[in-house]
């Protein structure tokens, strides 16, 4: 049984949205957005090619938050380049513990947020592994001081 101190996980699985953004510089036009339900392997959506995808999921604000408490988007085992945006506000990692990034959106929640996660990524530069979001997406709640 967890302890207090312990996170609260909410697991972002289902259906996201996903773009392929392509390997060359950013297009002008919209992107245009197909589901997918996560998790789910870069090569698996995007087969060998290296480039940038989008992947976007909505979500509510988790209620009865403590003004002690921090919600934490964490990212396990993505290789390449990521960028995390909530409600459009660029968020930079927290901290990693081992193979997890954490990104704490606290400050940019809304009643009603979208989560956006870009990935630039080479899937033939990391064979023997897999690439994406593979791993479950979790949204933790947990105290400012166990960040």
């Amino acid at each position: 049984m967890p302890s207090s101190a312990d996170p609260y996980q909410i697991r972002l699985r289902g259906p996201w949205q996903v773009a392929w953004l392509g390997s060359g510089p950013p297009a002008e036009e919209q992107p245009t957005f197909d589901t997918v339900y996560l998790p789910e392997s870069w090569k698996e959506l995007f087969g060998a090619a290296p480039g940038r995808a989008l992947f976007r999921r909505r979500f509510n604000r988790p209620t009865n938050l403590a003004p002690d408490e921090r919600v934490v988007i964490v990212l396990t085992d993505v290789p390449g380049e990521v960028v995390l945006r909530c409600n459009t506000h660029e968020i930079t990692a927290a901290g990693a513990s081992g193979p997890q990034q954490r990104y704490d959106v606290t400050e940019h929640l809304r009643d009603f947020n979208l989560l956006e996660v870009e990935i630039t990524c080479d899937p033939t530069a990391v064979p023997q592994t897999m690439a994406g979001l593979w791993q479950t997406v979790l949204l933790e709640i947990r105290p400012a001081a166990r960040l």
